[in-house]
């Protein structure tokens, strides 16, 4: 019988400086979100309700699109195009640590990548805390880009209006609204 080491998958167990490593990658969602509310001019609250919704390939997808009817400078249109290549290339490794699995095995630290298009690949990698947080600054700089451009060109997004608390539009609320008033 082959010797295989024993992955211990307990993220209780994984590292200090890798969990940080990890929150470090995990940073651009929210400026790609700010960016996306932004160029398509709603509030960050409406932007948040849409984006919640959608899948990162969809959400950059609509970044372009919404860019070349809301930005009309051609050079702005390319610097963009820029950001967000870098950006997901940047974020091709954060999928990697946010959504598959980290390991340990002999004192060794593991992102194990999974695959399953018209047949499965696992990958298990070696990965180390400093190698993370080098693709985590290289995800913050790239975010960090796209929040300069989006400032730069007056694209935040705006603050949500005043409105009725959702607490009391929930389905259930307005469920038991009906009730009380056809009894």
């Amino acid at each position: 019988m082959a010797d295989y080491p024993v992955h211990d998958f307990d993220p209780r167990n994984i590292p200090a400086d890798m969990l940080q490593a990890i929150t470090c990658a995990s940073f651009a969602e929210a400026i790609i979100d700010q960016a996306l509310a932004g160029i398509m001019k709603t509030d960050v609250e409406v932007g948040s309700a849409i984006r919640a919704h959608m899948a990162m390939p969809l959400k950059f997808g609509i970044l372009r699109s919404t860019a070349e009817i809301v930005v009309d400078n051609f050079d702005d249109l390319d610097e963009l195009d820029e950001i967000l290549e870098e950006l997901q290339a940047a974020l091709a490794k954060r999928n990697v640590y946010a959504h598959d699995q980290i390991g340990i095995a002999k004192a060794q630290i593991f992102a194990v990548s999974t695959k399953a298009r018209a047949g499965l690949e696992v990958d298990i990698n070696p990965v180390t805390p400093a190698q993370v947080e080098q693709e985590g600054i290289r995800i913050y700089n790239a975010g960090i880009a796209l929040f300069q451009f989006i400032g730069l060109r007056g694209l935040f997004a705006s603050s949500p209006p005043p409105r009725i608390p959702r607490q009391q539009k929930t389905k259930a609320v307005r469920k038991k609204r009906r009730h009380s008033s056809e009894g």
